[in-house]
């Protein structure tokens, strides 16, 4: 089955499911499949390049606000 629309998507769920007790937490369960991917994968157009500036005997840096994770320091 193609999943074109939002509603593929509830249809296709359902009949994985094979159980009529829980259509009425599709919703739910797209919405927590959706945070959980987005906390759990980074990808490249996630990735920022920033440039910081150190201070001889300062052994810590200012972090941009919206920080994650580091991938690489050079």
């Amino acid at each position: 089955m193609a999943l074109a629309t939002y509603s593929d998507l509830k249809t296709s769920i359902a009949n994985f499911l094979a159980r009529d007790d829980l259509t009425s937490n599709i919703d739910d369960f797209i919405d927590l499949t959706e945070a959980r991917l987005s906390r759990e994968l980074y990808t490249r157009f996630d990735h920022d390049r920033v440039t910081a500036s150190t201070t001889a005997g300062d052994q810590y840096i200012s972090l941009p606000t919206d920080y994650v994770r580091l991938k690489r320091l050079d």
